[in-house]
């Protein structure tokens, strides 16, 4: 594989992106089919992984994907899709990351606040009109439940977040 891998890419939230992934390398299962891409996303700043099978198309240019882009979005609109997500109604920061984990014993909860501050993730305490995630645990409030669902705050379980953090997608389940 190259250095880079450059495409147009869709999510399974239907989030329809050019992606550009440095060092990228290919994972196969035992019977050597490849399972997903990963590199490095310089956009995020993290690693970033990619199901082969919602890769549109493959570029050699980050300005060939981006005419790619605009081509696949105007098929996908002329089928019905709809792009225009609407907004959460969250003050979301630009600047920042916001995450809050609820309901964790003592030891799990360092774990993942010391896994969200390597990753330069603000921890806040409480579901703040900035909030980005709460990930919960067993022990979790409703009210912080509540009020995130209420914010549009995206809310993971630790499984969930690990697999965000590890390959930059959330899972629809867990395994």
């Amino acid at each position: 594989m190259n250095n880079e891998f450059i495409c147009v890419y869709i999510s399974q939230r239907m989030r329809l992106s050019v992606q550009h992934l440095t060092t990228p390398s290919l994972q196969q299962n035992a019977i050597g089919e490849t399972t997903y891409i990963q590199g490095w996303c310089d956009k995020i700043s993290a690693p970033k992984t990619l199901i082969p099978s919602r890769v549109l198309k493959e570029y050699s240019t980050i300005k060939e994907a981006s005419v790619g882009f605009q081509t696949f979005k105007k098929q996908f609109e002329s089928q019905g899709y709809e792009f225009n997500v609407p907004q959460p109604a969250r003050l979301s920061s630009p600047e920042t990351f916001d995450v809050c984990f609820s309901g964790f014993g003592k030891a799990d909860k360092e774990e993942l606040m010391n896994l969200a501050s390597s990753h330069s993730m603000e921890i806040r305490k409480s579901v703040t009109k900035h909030l980005d995630m709460l990930c919960y645990g067993y022990n979790v409030g409703p009210t912080k439940l509540t009020k995130a669902l209420e914010q549009g705050v995206m809310i993971l379980n630790s499984a969930q977040f690990k697999n965000f953090i590890n390959t930059g997608e959330i899972p629809d389940y867990v395994e």
